[in-house]
């Protein structure tokens, strides 16, 4: 099984497979950082924002880039309370008369700011491949590149006697 003429298959599979491993950890952090740029800064703004019409457009495009989550509702409960939450204060925005005062602005802003959760569950920023696939494939194809790079290394320093 170790001799020379395996080590090219050993090698190729090996390298193959570490680059497998650096990508599924590289799609994991790109999706989460995907997330919070898309999502969670645009929450934070409509937290921190002075006005109500400000408010509506950032709350407006984190809701558009988490829509998908719509489909998740019944699936799950903890995305279901978050994104629900989020829909019922960008709907209480809407409904807002346009004449409000400067103190009902400043009142329905702060209460917006309690209201709207930025700590974004887990799940809904990995949505919809969820941690436990990223974390599969980086075990197996770690393990994987594991092996076939010890076979490597045994059939090139392995002498049939």
């Amino acid at each position: 099984m170790f001799d020379n003429t395996n080590k090219p298959w050993f090698l190729t599979l090996a390298i193959i497979l570490t680059a497998l491993f650096g990508l599924s950890i590289f799609a994991r952090c790109t999706v989460i950082t995907s997330f919070d740029k898309n999502c969670t800064e645009y929450l934070e703004k409509a937290t921190e924002v002075n006005s109500v019409d400000l408010a509506k457009e950032n709350l407006k495009e984190a809701l558009s880039y988490v829509s998908i989550l719509e489909k998740e509702e019944a699936n799950n409960n903890e995305i279901s309370y978050w994104y629900k939450n989020l829909k019922s204060s960008y709907e209480e925005l809407e409904s807002l008369p346009n004449d409000l005062s400067s103190l009902e602005e400043h009142l329905v802003l702060a209460r917006l700011g309690s209201e709207i959760d930025t700590n974004v569950p887990e799940e809904v920023k990995l949505y919809p491949y969820g941690n436990f696939s990223y974390l599969l494939c980086a075990i197996t194809f770690g393990i994987g590149a594991i092996i076939f790079w010890i076979c490597f290394f045994v059939s090139t320093f392995y002498w049939d006697e």
